[in-house]
């Protein structure tokens, strides 16, 4: 195989939030297996030794912080930068439970939006310094079927990942001028420690039977994600992705 032709993201830098465990695990293993050097983000330690333990290469860390304490990213932020900038970040991190109305107070909205929207914003502030992040990086944040598509009990949680899509278009526009690209990928189900919390709650049923081609592996997610931080995607910016087994069709 020519290797000018294979995707690669050979001696790039790239931050994986969510780490410790499902899309975010599986992001880092096959970004290091494509040549990156990974920072890996994540508050659960052990777990977060268990990736670092299984990535191939030289050069990987990982990092702890509580994604919901906001004013401890840049802090982070700029000790991750210190042996280099970044030139890719996977905002895999989030909360995934779900709650039916009646029990949807606002500490439970709070917490969602904070983790999986707050920190996305606060991740793309804090690196979109020029001392942290080079030109023609490249940022992808997860995202759901449920911001287009949420069942049953998913209003937070679809409102917090539809609130990810808003924010990808006017952001791309403020990055471009240094050709920093920012996309988000709406995932259907996969195998995850979400998704078992999903059955856990009575969902997932009607849902995977319209998704045709099944429930997804983390290894197919991070195909997509790894792509996107490739140069092979360097003409997208500003979009949201569906990776969804053919749920949204």
């Amino acid at each position: 195989m020519n290797k000018d032709y294979a995707l690669n993201l050979d001696k790039r830098h790239i931050l994986i939030t969510g780490a410790s465990s499902g899309l975010g695990r599986a992001t880092a293993v096959l970004a290091a297996r494509l040549g990156a050097r990974v920072s890996l983000l994540a508050r659960r330690e052990n777990e977060l030794r268990e990736t670092l333990n299984a990535l191939e290469g030289e050069g990987h860390s990982y990092w702890l912080c509580d994604l919901s304490r906001l004013e401890d990213i840049e802090p982070r932020i700029r000790e991750i930068t210190a042996a280099g900038p970044l030139d890719g970040l996977a905002h895999c991190a989030g909360i995934g439970r779900n709650r039916p109305l009646a029990m949807t107070r606002p500490d439970f909205v709070r917490n969602l939006m904070i983790v999986n929207f707050g920190s996305f914003v606060e991740l793309i502030r804090s690196s979109a310094k020029k001392k942290h992040i080079n030109d023609g990086a490249s940022i992808v944040g997860v995202s759901s079927v449920a911001a287009l598509k949420g069942d049953k009990s998913q209003g937070a949680y679809a409102a917090s990942k539809a609130a990810v899509n808003g924010l990808v278009p006017p952001l791309a526009k403020e990055l471009a001028p240094r050709g920093i690209r920012l996309n988000a990928v709406a995932f259907g189900m996969m195998k995850t420690e979400m998704y078992r919390i999903f059955q856990d709650g009575g969902g997932g049923g009607e849902e995977l039977r319209g998704q045709y081609l099944g429930l997804g592996d983390p290894e197919d997610a991070a195909k997509v994600l790894c792509f996107l931080l490739s140069d092979y995607s360097r003409f997208i910016t500003g979009t949201v992705i569906a990776a969804d087994g053919g749920y949204l069709s």
